[in-house]
């Protein structure tokens, strides 16, 4: 669900990086303030060095790096959970995310 709503914060971002904003010292917070978790927006976005200098399209593009970086993480943990279980009931579940996460990764 966390990711979802990191995508959805993505989208939010692309679709404000079509509009002109200047860049200002409290660019990153002004944009979160606009998200569904602004506190993972701005701790997110901060963290990337880029940040202090991006525009909104900017942003967008250091939340897209981010969400796949952290896809991509999630989808080994997965696959390695999968790997270590000989429970059915859970490497069913694992298994269900796996594939959803193939879809979206790739």
């Amino acid at each position: 669900m966390r990711s979802l709503k990191w995508i959805i914060a993505c989208l939010t971002l692309f679709v404000l990086s079509q509009s002109r904003i200047s860049v200002s010292a409290d660019l990153v917070e002004e944009t979160c303030r606009k998200t569904t978790n602004y506190g993972l927006c701005v701790s997110s976005l901060k963290s990337d060095p880029r940040s202090s200098t991006a525009d909104v399209k900017g942003l967008a593009h250091i939340a897209l790096d981010q969400t796949l970086t952290n896809s991509v993480d999630t989808q080994a943990r997965i696959v390695r959970l999968f790997n270590e279980t000989s429970d059915e009931y859970i490497r069913k579940g694992l298994g269900t995310c796996k594939d959803e996460y193939d879809l979206g990764v790739g």
